[in-house]
């Protein structure tokens, strides 16, 4: 349902919004799991919002379907800060504990420190702190806080933006209590097809985010569409290739940037 009034908004305000040439395309942080260094303009409100769906299947366990919607707001504060509210406003879980219900969201900003130059090897240097709010109950989440910090960098070269993510996060525990520290690593290549069609390739790692869990390896593939230069369409298959995690979580959903 999002996605689908994020398409009619689309279609209403692509005519309006399509043929300004003043500022660069959108840029969401979607699909896949790697964040982009870019921020939203000045004034400018993005809305980026989708579908998901995920299976699990562990020896001994219930198979675990879970699907989500995903919604993201995205507001430019000043030109080197951004704001960004992230989360699943519904979620259906389903692995012999059934539970449906509103999912986690997390406040957090965007704070370039560095705007990148292409053609001259400068990277765009962003850093991104978040907070999750527990606002899931169990087992759809773990009803306790979490704290990330992210380091962002894009390169432009041509028609390829190669990306990286690296930083830590603080990862509530229950038994025993306390917080695990853990390790995030995402490293991308998205590159230019035509003007609107662009493919994306990511790597990503994390460390466990339970005592009793493992490292986590998987791999992205996904595409999107530039409807206008301020609508985007975007889809992505993602796998886990070593450790626990999904066997696959499938994406797709849409985005619009409403500027001032």
């Amino acid at each position: 349902m999002p996605a689908l009034v994020l398409l009619l908004a689309a279609l209403l305000l692509g005519p309006a919004v399509g043929l300004a040439q003043d500022r660069p395309p959108i840029a969401p942080d979607r699909p896949g799991v790697g964040t982009d260094a870019a921020l939203v303009p000045r004034g400018a409100l993005q809305i980026e919002t989708g579908f998901e769906h995920a299976r699990e299947r562990q020896a001994g366990e219930p198979t675990e379907r879970r699907m989500s919607g995903a919604l993201t707001l995205r507001y430019g504060l000043l030109d080197s800060l951004e704001l960004k509210i992230d989360g699943d406003p519904i979620v259906a879980l389903r692995n012999g504990d059934d539970a449906t219900g509103a999912g986690d969201f997390e406040i957090g900003v965007k704070w370039r420190l560095l705007d990148g130059a292409e053609g001259r090897g400068v990277p765009t240097l962003s850093l991104a702190p978040g907070v999750k709010l527990p606002t899931a109950r169990a087992p759809i989440g773990s009803e306790r806080a979490d704290v990330t910090l992210l380091g962002l960098a894009s390169w432009e070269a041509g028609p390829l933006t190669l990306g990286l993510n690296a930083g830590v996060a603080a990862i509530a525990q229950t038994k025993p209590a306390g917080y695990l520290l853990q390790a995030l690593l995402v490293a991308s290549v998205s590159g230019d097809v035509t003007d609107r069609f662009k493919v994306l390739g990511e790597i990503f790692y994390s460390s466990r985010d339970e005592r009793a869990s493992r490292d986590l390896v998987g791999a992205t593939a996904g595409v999107s569409y530039l409807v206008t230069r301020d609508v985007a369409f975007d889809a992505a298959v993602i796998t886990t290739l070593a450790g626990k995690g999904p066997e696959y979580r499938l994406q797709a959903g849409a985005s619009v940037r409403f500027r001032p």
